[in-house]
């Protein structure tokens, strides 16, 4: 297998690259999500690397989670929160939503396939609750 870095395949990697991006809030979140990524690498490897941070690592790394997910046992449920049951949650503890968006993106609302949005909310001044 020969790998190429340069010229026409080099282009059209790229381009694809753009393309996909822009599924998702283009190359701008794209960066943005690989600097987080980062973020959360660098915090996790700072220290001792205990069973709890590999584990959250290796969610975050697509190869190694089709690798070695049968030895990752997850123990948290999952749940679907619908848009009023995320106000109202809020609303319990002081807060107001503001917008609920698709994850990475500003302006797109949450489809239903989607698996992760975004939430930003306000916090009510004391006795608006």
């Amino acid at each position: 297998m020969q790998l190429e870095i340069s010229g026409p395949k080099l282009k059209l990697a790229l381009e694809a690259l753009v393309t996909r991006a822009e599924e998702h809030g283009g190359v701008e979140a794209y960066v943005e999500a690989l600097s987080i990524k980062s973020a959360l690498f660098r915090d996790a490897l700072a220290g001792e690397l205990s069973l709890k941070k590999f584990r959250t690592l290796c969610a975050h790394m697509s190869t190694v989670r089709r690798r070695i997910g049968v030895e990752i046992r997850e123990a948290h449920a999952m749940r679907y929160f619908f848009p009023k049951e995320l106000e109202y949650m809020l609303s319990k503890v002081g807060f107001k939503m503001i917008a609920l968006t698709r994850f990475l993106s500003v302006t797109e609302a949450p489809r239903e396939e989607d698996w992760n949005v975004a939430v930003v909310a306000r916090a009510e001044e004391h006795g608006a609750r």
